[in-house]
């Protein structure tokens, strides 16, 4: 589960569920259109920051998702695993 804050109110404005295990890592894109979320369900799922709906679930790993990191230009999303892994993602 991820829980989006409002960091002015703290009041929570969104819970996001879908991963099956604990999740790790949050990263927004540098258009703040998407947010990244890595977890040790050894997927990476990618949400719609205006509906808040999950848009993809990347697969590939196999094993947890330590980290996800989108490129400074938004073309790319890294992600690292305990699988000894990086993949790099075109977004």
């Amino acid at each position: 589960t991820i829980r989006i804050w409002d960091t002015v109110t703290w009041q929570k404005v969104q819970t996001l569920q879908g991963h099956t295990n604990l999740v790790n890592s949050v990263n927004y894109s540098p258009d703040g259109k998407y947010l990244a979320s890595g977890s040790w369900d050894q997927t990476i799922r990618i949400w719609d920051t205006v509906t808040w709906q999950k848009v993809q679930t990347l697969q590939g790993h196999t094993n947890l998702v330590n980290s996800v990191n989108y490129s400074p230009d938004g073309k790319y999303l890294a992600s690292g695993s305990w699988d000894q892994t990086i993949r790099i993602w075109d977004t």
